[in-house]
């Protein structure tokens, strides 16, 4: 491997989100691998995007605005940028920037090696949406079949997936997300003070969209608060199912014990204030936000899908429950709020598992292995 690698990241958008969140992850594996590796990156921006967000790599990142029907123009600045750097392999984090990839590997004056991390596939809610994804879920598993040489899995189960998509087992390896264990704990403002007396917070941190399965959670809530008085719920996240939410939440009437956070910047802080983590989402790769409340050490529920399980061991770090039960939900957590000893040993093992095994440290040692792979055997 050269002496310092040079990774060009190619990123649509950077708008927020899991894929944003793994980029940065990726971003800061430099400062852990005793300067092996440089990141650089460029965040291809459609022009109606209202976004200002950049990534923090050091001043190395390049915007180029995205205008409609000018991909190909897109692609070569792209290529000109990863000619001027001499970087030594590029990066494609998330579908968007993955089918970008065809326009890159086309244009590219030399055959620079792509490596394209897979977060999972592109889910629809409406009708047009699900037609959408199905193309562009066809598009990025015909590119990863055919013209990456290494696809980083982030679960065991995204792996699975995408050997039964035909992409070769020898090129897939399995690189779990991770994240910094220095997140600062700033609160933006005061959250609602309880009704009376102490309150045990449950906290659920996402994208407020269907596969995010917060109608479960509302519904086992409601009867949670017919067993426990003394315990709030905190929704952070925002989307296109909000209003449904907020219209959901009076209707089971939650108001005293719920709310609705929106869009956050201080969630490490929100985190630091709850006393478990919950989620029931109905789709998921290897949840950030399960990470996130494993380095605050709490307690989570969480469904029993996709890579969840390769994060929460059932009964150790937390309790996983079976998708769309909302009965299941709440005797997880009942059994929770009823138990101090049993939040706080859970809570404990989160945080040895966190630091273990999704920590920047771990993500360093399991990156800097695929990228010696690959140096190795560019062909691959």
């Amino acid at each position: 491997m050269p002496t310092k690698l040079v990774i060009t990241h190619i990123n649509w958008g950077y708008i927020g989100g899991g894929v944003d969140s793994a980029l940065d992850s990726y971003l800061q594996v430099d400062k852990h691998n005793s300067g092996q590796t440089e990141s650089r990156v460029i965040v291809v921006r459609p022009v109606a995007s209202k976004s200002k967000r950049q990534p923090d790599a050091d001043g190395r990142v390049e915007t180029i605005l995205h205008r409609p029907f000018r991909m190909g123009v897109t692609a070569k600045a792209a290529c000109r940028i990863i000619a001027a750097s001499q970087s030594n392999v590029v990066f494609l984090n998330g579908f968007n920037a993955t089918i970008f990839g065809y326009l890159i590997r086309h244009y590219s004056a030399n055959s620079v090696p792509i490596v394209s991390t897979y977060h999972g596939p592109y889910h629809g809610n409406t009708l047009r949406g699900q037609l959408k994804g199905a193309a562009i879920n066809a598009l990025e598993r015909f590119f990863l079949r055919r013209y990456a040489n290494q696809v980083i899995a982030v679960s065991r189960y995204s792996a699975r997936e995408l050997i039964a998509a035909g992409v070769p087992e020898d090129r897939i390896s399995v690189v779990y997300n991770g994240i910094p264990d220095n997140a600062p704990p700033f609160l933006n403002d005061a959250l609602t003070e309880p009704v009376s007396g102490p309150m045990i917070r449950v906290i659920s941190v996402s994208r407020l969209v269907r596969e995010k399965g917060l109608d479960v959670l509302l519904e086992a809530f409601s009867r949670v608060v017919q067993r426990h008085d003394n315990v709030q719920l905190l929704i952070v996240g925002s989307g296109p199912e909000e209003g449904h939410l907020h219209k959901r939440a009076a209707a089971l009437a939650l108001k005293p014990h719920i709310q609705f956070l929106g869009q956050r910047t201080d969630i490490a802080a929100l985190l630091t204030l709850s006393d478990i983590f919950a989620t029931t989402t109905r789709f998921e790769n290897h949840s950030i936000a399960i990470l996130e409340a494993m380095r605050a050490g709490l307690p989570v529920v969480a469904t029993d899908v996709g890579g969840n399980p390769e994060s929460i061991r059932h009964g150790k770090e937390g309790l996983l429950v079976p998708v769309d039960d909302v009965i299941a939900t709440e005797e997880a957590l009942v059994s929770l709020l009823a138990s101090s000893r049993q939040r706080s040993r859970m809570a404990r093992a989160g945080r040895a598992r966190f630091t273990s095994e999704f920590s920047i440290q771990a993500l360093s040692c399991r990156l800097t292995k695929l990228l010696r792979k690959l140096m190795a055997n560019p062909t691959i």
